[in-house]
């Protein structure tokens, strides 16, 4: 296929796991070398990772729809490296007109004084969108929630990031902790919003097996509020970010007129994309269903893989039929626009199972999903209970046809 490709760069090292983190990530004390010394060993064996994976790419055919670093927190890497890493990419893959580039940035890395020089690096070596994990403006919260940085740091950062030559920038918020107001929540997002953030997202705290929160939690500990409460800030807060402007366009992200995030539709729209770095899974629409490649998670043992022959993938999963099926629904319907029918018989080259339109049929009467002008599509309330739905989609092609 030549269509363009999206690429996802993961880096795993941040200054200290967050207690609520499950992501693929590992705070710089539990290494002897020093920062520049992991970065460069892990860029080495990043590099070897890419021309691995795209060896059977002819360069120049297919374009780069979009590049996502994400981490860990890739703004503790040098504006050199990314440079680096972006450069052998699109020798591959070069670049679209309007590509997107993203990197992920922790507060605490970038309001320094020098942090404006670090993000104009970024910039030079061709990052145009910043996404910025503030979660929180509050200073209880943002300590509960185990971050490196202050409400004042957030501040700065933006104030650096605008200075730099971005326009286009995300803030990360997140809801739901333990003896959180609504009246706190709707703070924290008219200050997100009164900074003018091209795309705001917004996420219920959840918490994950094998993280501190989930070992706390086990202990008895409250880390939430209520589920009623829960949703009453979601609810509140999706409609304070239509007052100001923003769209939903998907469960949790919302963005001005032309900004929604093209990386992550890339992923909902069932797009291939290439997985670079520790940990990091890509997706290849090459073998009937498709198939998912994952790269060793251990960021000792990716660099050592890598180092090898190249090859830091552990696990080829081929899809099957019913996996794309249970896919296509969870991608689309998180989607603010859903799906047309027409989409499914384009790709599966049937019509859906009597069995799923049925279910389809029942959560429209229970108001959960909504058919407008020929497309499907959650409701409202269907965006709180949004997990329920796609069960039951997915229950549903289990059943007799």
């Amino acid at each position: 296929m030549n269509s363009p490709i999206a690429v996802y760069i993961h880096y795993p090292y941040c200054v200290k796991k967050c207690p609520y983190c499950d992501f693929n990530s590992y705070g710089l004390s539990r290494f002897n070398s020093d920062p520049h010394s992991l970065e460069r060993e892990y860029i080495t064996a990043l590099l070897k990772d890419l021309r691995t994976q795209t060896q059977a790419d002819t360069p120049g055919i297919r374009q780069c729809r979009s590049v996502f670093f994400g981490g860990g927190t890739p703004s503790l890497m040098s504006g050199a490296s990314v440079e680096q890493i972006l450069s052998e990419l699109f020798a591959v893959f070069p670049a679209a007109d309007d590509i997107e580039v993203t990197l992920e940035a922790n507060p605490g890395t970038i309001q320094e004084t020098l942090g404006a020089d670090k993000l104009r690096a970024f910039l030079a070596a061709g990052v145009n969108r910043i996404s910025m994990g503030v979660q929180s403006f509050q200073a209880e919260k943002l300590k509960f929630l185990g971050r490196i940085h202050s409400s004042s740091d957030s501040l700065l950062a933006v104030e650096n990031i605008r200075t730099a030559g971005f326009s286009n920038f995300n803030l990360d918020l997140m809801f739901a902790s333990a003896n959180e107001k609504l009246e706190d929540w709707l703070s924290d997002l008219e200050t997100a919003c009164s900074l003018e953030p091209r795309h705001i997202s917004m996420y219920g705290l959840t918490i994950e097996p094998g993280t501190d929160f989930a070992v706390q939690r086990s202990k008895g500990t409250v880390l939430k509020v209520s589920e009623e409460d829960e949703s009453l800030m979601y609810r509140r807060g999706c409609e304070l970010l239509s007052s100001a402007g923003y769209e939903r366009y998907e469960i949790s992200n919302f963005a001005k007129s032309g900004f929604h995030c093209r990386h992550n539709l890339s992923y909902w729209s069932r797009c291939e994309y290439l997985g670079l770095g520790a940990g990091a899974h890509g997706f290849r629409d090459d073998e009937d269903w498709g198939v998912r490649l994952y790269n060793a998670p251990a960021p000792h043992d990716y660099i050592r893989r890598a180092g090898q022959n190249g090859d830091a993938v552990i696990r080829r999963e081929k899809l099957s039929k019913e996996q794309a099926q249970i896919e296509f629904f969870m991608l689309n319907l998180r989607k603010a626009e859903g799906y047309h029918p027409d989409n499914y018989t384009d790709l599966f080259s049937e019509n859906l199972p009597d069995s799923t339109s049925a279910t389809i049929e029942q959560l429209v009467s229970s108001n959960l999903l909504q058919i407008d002008r020929g497309r499907v599509r959650l409701t409202d309330n269907g965006f709180l209970f949004a997990d329920s739905v796609f069960e039951e989609l997915a229950l549903s092609l289990d059943s007799p046809r």
